[in-house]
């Protein structure tokens, strides 16, 4: 994430990741 900021798109995007990782 860029500069670490609360954004919703950063918190999507690491939820995705997650997923992904886990599927």
């Amino acid at each position: 994430n860029l500069g670490g900021r609360k954004n919703p798109s950063v918190i999507r995007d690491l939820a995705t990741g997650q997923v992904m990782r886990a599927g």
